[in-house]
């Protein structure tokens, strides 16, 4: 059965709540450890708990990707996602739901290895 789109967010929000209580953060996940330049894909309510989370663990946001205008919010540049966009190392993508959709149209334009924050937080989850 599939779930919806809010199901989808709310599981995600339980399991990082989960790991965070058991000490652990997205800073720890193996392809977050390796990568440089780290950018982040949707920079609303999801996306800015990311870079908060990056942020608070003396990570660099290099810079965002959002389909919306975002200004005045965060520290570092905000691309739309039909620019073209600068090398970068990871890319973590927050709307988990359509995940597919953008991975898909992100490997046009990006070089940098593209993960889901669902799939984080589902790898840091099974270490535990």
């Amino acid at each position: 059965m599939k779930m919806d789109k809010w199901e989808v967010y709310s599981n995600l929000y339980s399991n990082w709540l989960f790991v965070r209580n058991m000490g652990m953060n997205i800073t720890q996940h193996p392809k977050v450890v390796k990568a440089d330049r780290i950018v982040v894909y949707g920079l609303h309510n999801m996306g800015a708990r990311v870079v908060e989370e990056l942020e608070l663990n003396k990570r660099e946001v290099a810079y965002g990707i959002d389909k919306g205008i975002i200004v005045g919010i965060f520290d570092f540049d905000i691309y739309h996602t039909d620019d073209l966009l600068p090398e970068a190392d990871l890319m973590i993508v927050t709307p988990v739901f359509f995940y597919d959709e953008i991975k898909k149209e992100m490997e046009k334009k990006f070089c940098g290895e593209i993960i889901s924050l669902g799939e984080i937080i589902q790898d840091l989850r099974e270490l535990l």
